[in-house]
């Protein structure tokens, strides 16, 4: 294993506080990475805050093959001020130690549950998965006897509870500041599974709050479910006490026994609910509810009207987080199939919730149990947590995401500046389409008219590498959205067929299909589809555990990855479009980037093998109505006859459409940064010559869709089409790659604002920056017209 660098080295970590109160004590879990061959151990690191050392926890994520320490999860406590910042540092090197913390949180497993006290708090995990048992300097804060349930009612009208059931119960984390549990258990009854209960309890020292990971998974046999209610029913005593529930227009709410509950119904609009009366105002609750009672607490639930339906209800045993509130039955029907009601509204039908077996949706609730005049502030707090980021310069220097080029506004302005205001478009664009709800929000709509996206081309991986690249902390909650509902809705997480998990749907109407069996009029709507290796990724979720620690998403990542290794190579593996091994190729290299697991490098190694096999090698000639004063062959491309679409022509054309070339030259470029096999090198250089004899043009400066001579070429040239050709022209210094990456690049500097084209430019742009850099281009001007 290589040894420590000698001295002592230091990343910069800057903690940002955007809120109007100050941050005391605010946990923080953030990944840090290292160059390969610099840190030989997780404890030769240590945090500092001016000249004295911080309490950390630090775990390690992952090795570079080496044995070096690749990715570090460093846990601690910040207290910022309000509207500022505060400056750590992370110091590594031969002779660092790391102080060992004062008394940290004390965990016991026993019984079948987990009790734990962090000092400020106490609190217990009971046999059956649920908090229970929460006290303060020894007052019980839960009326006696009873722990935090989950309740669903099924579409019958029976309840069930996950008090009924037995959990399964792992400490996963236990540390000196942090200590996560996990539960996992089963709704249902009469031995047939309604969903499973996922839940994450995290735990820190001397703070009298919790953060819960509520996970449910559509279980059972049915390919749908439908039931009527989800709640989460936390028994704090309620009775006779008034509860502020903010606004995000900064009013508020309340709740009281007379006034018992609050429903977000539609993204702009709520209800209060008293007795039969219901009270409809446009407005949006922010997703906290407290109570200025000694003994009471704060309830907050992140991006809560982003994720309607939802509620809150005052009830005689305590308070009910209403995950998935109950609704009339005509509420959500009126809407025609052309307009809202495909779009937004299909889940929602008949006064229930309709989802796909597999489907899961997870909400992140904090428990605060702070002094009345504080819980306000930290549950609106928690809907925006603070961030720990590096300098984007180390976050790149580390390779641990291959090439990515830092933020530069003096080589890339162009670029820089259209990302700028693409992401605030993004924003926009969500908002302007209402891409909200349950089933919804993290997800791009629009695809073909009327599908939802399904994150194409890892839309969460284009905002983190925009993070890490510029540390803004827009790009990263734009990304954690993204992730939590791809990992959720898109990607199959419990089937009656284990072999069917990490299966990852294509872009369709409803996410995943099967609510219609037609199109909508007018679009290229699917009702129902499959999954692809086209058409799924993995990098995003890798790249937000690292940042994170958030383990679910690693766990997706392996298993989006594990399903399409099953379904490409159960049999000899070949292949018909180019796309299918490029993709796989990218999905792999990130899987064994990230586990070092031999397994995903002997499954690209397949997928190589054949590629490299059907690449053409001896000259293909052309008939004379295909060359078209072109070379009189076809070299070094993996030309076939082309399908309807891309060519129509009769007869049809020998050759490929250009994006999927672009994309095979990519993910053999991911497979050559992961191995260095030459082979892979000169194939590359080969292919891109092919991209350019078949679909470019010198004239327009840009692509043509296919090889087909009657398709018409287009200027500029997006990132996705010039990745391959940009490692070639850094290898090679050929003039005709120069001339793709300074003439036609630029013309399309300006990237896209939403959607497939954000995802396909910006998820690819970052690493072609980077070779640009390394080659000496820059992106700061548009090309002079001829």
């Amino acid at each position: 294993m290589p040894a420590t660098a000698d001295g002592v080295h230091a990343v910069p970590i800057a903690v940002r506080n955007p809120h109007k109160v100050e941050a005391r004590q605010w946990p923080i879990t953030t990944g840090i990475p290292f160059p390969r061959a610099s840190l030989a151990s997780e404890e030769q690191v240590r945090l500092m805050l001016g000249d004295r050392e911080t309490p950390a926890q630090v775990r390690l994520a992952a090795r570079w093959l080496d044995g070096s320490v690749k990715w570090i999860l460093v846990t601690f406590q910040a207290d910022v001020p309000a509207e500022g910042k505060q400056e750590y540092r992370l110091e590594y090197g031969r002779d660092v130690r790391r102080a060992k913390p004062p008394t940290g949180i004390e965990v016991q497993e026993a019984d079948g549950g987990v009790a734990v006290d962090t000092g400020a708090i106490r609190f217990a995990i009971d046999p059956q998965g649920q908090l229970a048992g929460i006290s303060r300097d020894g007052r019980p804060l839960f009326t006696a006897g009873n722990a935090c349930e989950t309740a669903a009612v099924d579409a019958g009208g029976k309840t069930l509870s996950s008090a009924a059931g037995k959990a399964q119960v792992t400490v996963e984390e236990s540390g000196p500041l942090r200590a996560v549990v996990k539960c996992v258990s089963d709704l249902g009854a009469g031995g047939k599974s309604l969903m499973r209960l996922e839940q994450r309890v995290e735990a820190y020292r001397g703070l009298p709050w919790l953060r819960v990971h509520h996970t449910i998974v559509v279980a059972g046999g049915d390919t749908f479910q439908k039931f009527r209610q989800v709640s989460y029913r936390v028994p704090v005593a309620a009775t006779g006490r008034t509860w502020q529930v903010p606004l995000a227009d900064g009013q508020a709410g309340s709740l009281s026994d007379a006034v018992p509950s609050l429903r977000q119904r539609f993204d702009n609009e709520l209800v209060t609910v008293a007795g039969n009366k219901e009270t409809p105002r446009k407005g949006r609750a922010v997703g906290s509810i407290s109570s200025e009672d000694a003994d009471g607490c704060a309830i907050a639930v992140r991006d809560f009207w982003q994720n309607y339906p939802k509620g809150f209800t005052i009830r005689p045993d305590g308070l009910s987080v209403d995950l998935c509130p109950a609704f009339p039955e005509d509420l959500y029907d009126a809407f025609p199939f052309e307009k809202e009601g495909h779009h937004l509204y299909y889940y929602l039908l008949d006064g229930v919730y309709t989802l796909k077996q597999g489907v899961s949706k997870t909400h992140e609730m904090l428990l605060s149990f702070d002094p009345a005049d504080r819980r306000e502030a930290v549950a609106a707090m928690f809907q925006r947590p603070l961030l720990a980021t590096a300098p984007p310069e180390w976050y790149c220097a580390s390779k641990v995401f291959y090439d990515v080029a830092p933020r530069n506004l003096e080589r890339f302005k162009l670029y820089e500046e259209a990302i700028d205001k693409n992401l605030k478009s993004y924003a926009a664009h969500r908002e302007r389409q209402q891409d909200y709800g349950l089933m919804n929000f993290g997800d791009w709509y629009g695809e073909r008219g009327a599908n939802w996206g399904n994150i194409e081309y890892d839309t969460q991986h284009a905002f983190l590498l925009e993070y890490i690249r510029s540390g803004n902390p827009e790009a990263f909650f734009l990304g954690d959205a993204t992730e939590l509902h791809n990992r959720d809705i898109d990607t199959i997480q419990w089937h009656t067929d284990p072999s069917q998990v990490g299966a990852v749907y294509v872009h369709q109407m409803g996410h995943v299909g099967g609510y219609y069996d037609k199109g909508v009029p007018g679009t290229l709507g699917i009702p129902n589809a499959g999954y692809s290796v086209s058409h799924a990724w993995a990098e995003g979720h890798f790249d937000h555990y690292f940042l994170t620690g958030d383990r679910r998403s690693y766990e997706t990542g392996c298993a989006v990855t594990d399903f399409f290794i099953r379904q490409e190579l159960s049999r000899p593996y070949d292949f018909l479009g180019c796309r299918v091994p490029g993709w796989h190729l990218i999905m792999l290299a990130a899987a064994y980037a990230a586990t070092g697991d031999p397994y995903y490098l002997n499954a690209s190694r397949v997928v190589i093998d054949r590629v490299l096999e059907a690449q053409d090698k001896q000259p293909r000639p052309l008939p004379e109505y295909q060359a078209a004063g072109r070379k009189p062959f076809q070299q070094g491309g993996w030309s076939r006859m082309m399908v309807p679409g891309h060519c129509e022509c009769e007869p049809r054309h020998r050759g490929n459409a250009n994006f999927m070339v672009a994309v095979l030259l990519a993910g053999m470029k991911y497979y050559h940064d992961v191995t260095g096999d030459p082979r892979v090198k000169e194939s590359i250089i080969q292919g891109a010559h092919y991209l350019l004899d078949e679909c470019y043009s010198d004239e327009t400066h840009g692509f043509r869709y296919t090889s087909c001579p009657n398709t018409r070429y287009t200027s500029g040239a997006s990132p996705l089409m010039v990745e391959g050709i940009a490692r070639a022209y850094l290898w090679t210094n050929d003039e005709r790659f120069r001339r793709v990456l300074t003439e036609a690049l630029p013309r399309d500097a300006g990237g896209s604002g939403y959607g497939k084209g954000f995802s396909m430019y910006y998820r690819m742009a970052p690493r072609v920056l980077a070779d640009l850099d390394a080659a000496g281009l820059t992106l700061n001007e548009p090309p002079k017209e001829n």
